[in-house]
């Protein structure tokens, strides 16, 4: 549960950062959100997919199939982010705040990604412990 936490809010955020800084907005925020919602299925994507086949295929235990699901989501929404960067590097009408600069907004994307991931993990990790049952001492 702590993995499909973790890959849909760094989707999200993703998404929003990738519209914001590459796409653009140009005059309402509702004219985004189909662009958004694009941005999060198709980072999302490649674990929906990969995930069940590996379950599947190989009958992992939960910890591993969760570093599985992991793991394929930032390779593919690595590749998937590439992908767009480019993309609205080369569109015309394109208005993000990096559309002009790729490398300085990606790397600002990977930097706010990745400090996010390990706050995620370390919050899911001690929010899930705090619900544990816990023994009296006598």
């Amino acid at each position: 549960m702590n993995t499909a936490i973790r890959i849909s809010v760094l989707s999200v955020v993703m998404a929003v950062y990738m519209g914001w800084a590459f796409r653009g907005i140009e005059y309402e925020i509702q004219e985004a959100a189909p662009a958004l919602l694009g941005f999060v299925i198709a980072f999302m994507l490649g674990a929906l997919i990969a995930t069940p086949i590996y379950r599947l295929k190989s009958g992992p235990d939960a910890a591993a199939l969760e570093r599985f699901a992991f793991r394929v989501w930032a390779v593919t929404a690595t590749l998937v982010a590439i992908g767009w960067m480019v993309f609205y590097a080369r569109d015309a009408a394109a208005a993000g705040e990096f559309r002009d600069n790729v490398i300085i907004g990606g790397v600002i994307m990977a930097v706010l990604v990745t400090v996010l991931n390990f706050v995620l993990a370390y919050a899911l990790d001690m929010g899930i412990g705090y619900f544990m049952p816990k023994r009296r001492g006598s």
